[in-house]
């Protein structure tokens, strides 16, 4: 019971559109992509904790990117490949205690192309990146549902251009919420939040 398992496969078709025509003025190629996607879905601590992983692998051809060469024109990047995994994590461990955390591992390459260096990773795609977020509301007392949280983003170096010239730093956000829930004899329950 505390265990699903799923699974998927798609197939997508995109026209380009008037956006995306070559320095010709011809429209381009329409994109394709073929996705899988499998994974497991799992509850902990009588369901107060729930983990979720999948794994994913993405292939498109045809990808329309701005012409490098011709500013205002499109080209065709060709084929591209990702593939890696996420791991979510949701849940309330002690009364009052909310936690939600994500970690993802994407892996890029470009296999096929006239336009970008193959064997290369897409721009601005960082392999690692995740988040974290732990809230606690008050429990009982004169303070009771107020709850104070603190998050945390954090995004590993990557890519700055389709060449892999020169790269993007990494970097961490920290964020603060309070809230407070009002409860009033009359009409509906309230919430202040900041954040």
């Amino acid at each position: 019971e505390p265990l699903s398992l799923f699974g998927s496969v798609s197939q997508s078709f995109l026209p380009n559109g008037t956006g995306a025509r070559d320095v010709n003025g011809d429209f381009l190629d329409p994109e394709t992509a073929m996705q899988y996607e499998a994974g497991v879905k799992t509850r902990w601590l009588d369901g107060r904790l729930t983990l979720d992983l999948t794994a994913f692998h993405l292939l498109k051809d045809d990808v329309a990117i701005s012409d490098p060469a011709n500013p205002g024109f499109s080209t065709n990047a060709g084929k591209l490949r990702s593939r890696g995994f996420e791991v979510d994590a949701a849940g309330e461990l002690w009364p009052g205690l909310q936690l939600i955390g994500a970690y993802t591992y994407i892996d890029t390459e470009v296999i096929k192309s006239s336009s970008l260096p193959e064997g290369e990773r897409f721009r601005n795609i960082p392999k690692n990146s995740g988040h974290l977020w732990v809230k606690y509301t008050i429990q009982q007392g004169r303070l009771k549902d107020l709850g104070i949280g603190v998050g945390m983003t954090a995004v590993e170096q990557r890519s700055g251009d389709n060449a892999d010239s020169f790269a993007l730093p990494g970097y961490a956000t920290f964020n603060m919420v309070l809230d407070y829930r009002l409860k009033p004899d009359f009409g509906p329950e309230l919430r202040l939040r900041v954040i």
